[in-house]
């Protein structure tokens, strides 16, 4: 989970805390305004979920990385959105299995699904990946600044 503040034309992207139900309402004045986002809290719900982001930034966005559930389906008739790259890989992954139950051993053909079934594989895990987490800066170094991410401008220095 990231935000972003413009700053110089330029974007700066930094983590924000995952509130806990508990952590978020501990929060005295959840409506507070601030330059950026320090955290959110995620309230699900049966079909859509709520983000509270505290403090309200006036301006910037938040990147979220999200991992998508298949719905199941009445029919076989059933009209299916996948994400992208989830139908090339399931179409190859199935002929790879499929090909020895249908007594197919020519290998130029094994060669080719085994590959175009690989490449769906490693595209659904691309498209799939945790961006790496940056690491939390210690309270040490936010010296003499209201504990935010104000440091990242000058770097805790004044």
């Amino acid at each position: 989970m990231q935000g972003g503040s413009n700053i110089a034309g330029g974007y700066l992207d930094y983590p924000l805390t995952i509130f806990s139900l508990e952590e978020y309402e501990s929060i005295g004045i959840k409506q507070l305004n601030g330059p950026w986002a320090k955290g959110i809290y995620y309230q699900p719900s049966e079909l859509l979920g709520t983000i509270y982001v505290y403090p309200n930034p006036s301006q910037g966005e938040l990147h979220l990385f999200t991992q998508t559930i298949f719905r199941e389906f009445q029919s076989l008739n059933d009209t299916i959105q996948l994400p992208q790259g989830y139908n090339m890989a399931l179409r190859w992954c199935l002929a790879e299995r499929l090909l020895p139950m249908f007594g197919k051993a020519n290998p130029v053909q094994i060669g080719m699904i085994n590959a175009y079934a690989a490449q769906g594989k490693a595209t659904i895990k691309r498209t799939n990946m945790k961006p790496v987490q940056i690491a939390r800066y210690p309270e040490s170094l936010m010296v003499g600044r209201a504990k935010d991410a104000g440091f990242i401008m000058d770097g805790g220095f004044r």
